[in-house]
């Protein structure tokens, strides 16, 4: 009705849907914010919450009720900012710190698994952990780079930000121009630099793993190559007492040689064939021997959010909804602009 959001926008907010791509739209009347696991829309006076997890909206509310008013009261870059800038502002905020929380938690949990891994690298092949946690990065990067790739689109569209200005549009009746836009800007930017630097994080986490993957393969090929190596010289071992044994299964026959009178015949044929199977040995001993390469030592360099450390070594769309679709939201929240 007074917020006039198309049908095709209310997909957006309806819990009953599935989780869509991360979309900030500026509507003539309202911000339409939708980054999991937050659902708003924000108008110049008050916001809008939707949210399918009651955790996510008992911690969204509180933050509206404490940051929203402090920053109005303190302002930024010393002036105060419109209601509609404060509530998106404080929904970044509570984005960001979840990714980040969301990253920081998977960080000691691959550090040691790291570390088991460099000690001990065939532990990991009935151990799927490293595994999972790649994956759980994946879809943190996924989700960070949604995020991010929507704050770049409205830094790109003046027209959007200056659209944004919901309370100088309720006061005027007319929007900003599409070059006063600074606030925005700024706070976009900010926000755009906070979403980059998870990004980096998790990009460095997934090199991490993906380093290590390669150092433990080499730690195992060089396993593999030496069990490869232990069974060539059992082979070399076994030709080369055949080859000994050829000499003395030949004199063993019952045939006449004439050196079956000679006292020294028995000896000098044992040494021969001794000699022979030894020398034949360590021939070939000599032409497939491998020489052993120290195992490197890993280390790695990370930023933890913007601190520095050293780690030694991760259904069918819904059909498009008609203007008649009868839409329900529940858990839904709203926080009206305090009374000054």
């Amino acid at each position: 009705g007074e917020m006039k959001i198309p049908a095709r926008d209310l997909r957006m907010l309806d819990i009953a849907y599935p989780p869509q791509i991360a979309t900030v739209l500026v509507r003539d009347r309202v911000i339409i914010f939708h980054v999991e696991p937050v659902r708003a829309v924000i108008q110049h006076n008050r916001v809008l919450i939707f949210n399918r997890n009651k955790e996510d909206l008992d911690a969204i509310i509180p933050m509206l009720h404490e940051y929203i008013p402090q920053v109005a009261s303190t302002g930024e870059f010393g002036l105060a900012l419109p209601f509609e800038f404060r509530a998106l502002e404080a929904l970044l905020i509570y984005v960001c710190d979840k990714y980040e929380r969301q990253v920081s938690a998977l960080q000691p949990n691959i550090d040691a698994e790291i570390r088991s891994l460099q000690s001990n690298p065939e532990h990991q092949l009935n151990n799927l952990a490293l595994y999972h946690y790649k994956k759980e990065l994946s879809r943190a990067e996924v989700d960070v780079r949604e995020v991010k790739e929507t704050l770049i689109d409205l830094l790109k569209h003046d027209e959007d930000m200056a659209s944004m200005y919901l309370s100088t549009k309720a006061a005027t009746g007319y929007p900003r121009r599409q070059n006063q836009h600074e606030e925005i800007e700024v706070l976009l930017e900010n926000y755009l630099r906070q979403i980059e630097q998870v990004e980096g994080v998790i990009h460095e986490l997934r090199d991490l793993i993906t380093v290590t993957e390669e150092y433990a393969n080499l730690q195992l090929d060089s396993v593999r190559n030496r069990m490869m190596r232990y069974n060539l010289v059992l082979s070399v071992g076994t030709m080369s007492a055949a080859i000994g044994g050829l000499i003395t299964g030949a004199f063993g026959m019952n045939l006449i040689t004439g050196l079956e009178d000679n006292i020294w015949a028995f000896g000098i044929m044992s040494g021969l064939a001794a000699v022979t199977a030894i020398g034949s040995f360590i021939s070939l001993k000599k032409i497939f021997g491998i020489k052993y390469l120290a195992h490197p030592t890993l280390l790695v360099t990370r930023r933890k959010f913007g601190h520095n450390y050293h780690a030694s070594t991760l259904s069918n769309p819904p059909e498009f909804s008609s203007p008649h679709t009868q839409h329900t939201f529940p858990n839904a929240y709203t926080y009206n602009q305090p009374t000054p």
